[in-house]
């Protein structure tokens, strides 16, 4: 039987006739204590093995704990490394596949042009000489006419301009997709090189009445100088 150590205390051994303690008693009372405390001890042991594997475990899953930072850290690196790696290699790709599509848009559009330009000066030229040895004034409305050197057959070089974000936004209140409209854009010369090869510049920044009347003004001037020719 394992006594408790208020049991312990609590023991009170037979005595014998003479007045002293029985000597049985005592030495059932040393074994039971002793036994008491064997295993008393052997539940020390085995708790002092379990806190030490606890312990064990404690550091191990710690040391697990910063091996798995340290790699959701690196791991999360390597993916963002690789996201900036990927975004730069498309820009790359999409930058020249842009680069490749201006070049064939430039070889198709000179093709174009080499096929359509001298009909088109043909037809310019025929409709130029039925009106030869008369007032009329003959106006060629061409948005190519400076790129296709058309001007240098005429006597008067007339550019409107505007800068190319009204005339997207006025091409695409009238219908048209941004997208062609600035691909016509980007055909033509910048404004600034047609200005200089303009006898008069009309400025369309402004409303249609104001334009109207800029208009007027050259067209009387026009008119009056293909009377004076004569």
């Amino acid at each position: 039987m394992t006594l408790a150590p208020v049991e312990i205390r609590h023991v009170k051994p037979g005595k014998s006739f003479i007045g002293g303690y029985k000597k049985a008693a005592i030495d059932d009372l040393l074994d039971e204590i002793a036994a008491s405390y064997e295993d008393v001890w052997r539940e020390r042991a085995d708790l002092a093995d379990k806190v030490e594997q606890l312990e064990d475990d404690l550091v191990r899953f710690r040391e697990l704990e910063g091996l798995l930072r340290t790699t959701l850290v690196s791991a999360e690196r390597a993916s963002q490394e690789r996201r900036e790696q990927a975004r730069r290699e498309a820009g790359v790709v999409l930058e020249e596949a842009h680069g490749e599509a201006r070049r064939v848009r430039r070889e198709a559009l000179a093709d174009l042009e080499a096929i359509i330009h001298p009909e088109v000066r043909r037809m310019i030229a025929d409709g130029i000489q039925s009106h030869l040895d008369t007032d009329d004034v003959v106006v060629l409305v061409n948005p190519l006419l400076i790129e296709m050197g058309t001007h240098r057959d005429c006597d008067v070089v007339v550019v409107v301009s505007a800068s190319p974000e009204t005339q997207v936004a006025r091409s695409v209140v009238r219908g048209m997709d941004e997208a062609d409209v600035r691909a016509r854009l980007g055909a033509q010369l910048p404004l600034a090189d047609r200005a200089r090869a303009a006898d008069v510049l009309l400025d369309n920044e402004g409303t249609r009445e104001e334009l109207e009347a800029e208009v007027e003004v050259l067209w009387h001037d026009l008119a009056a100088r293909a009377a004076g020719d004569r």
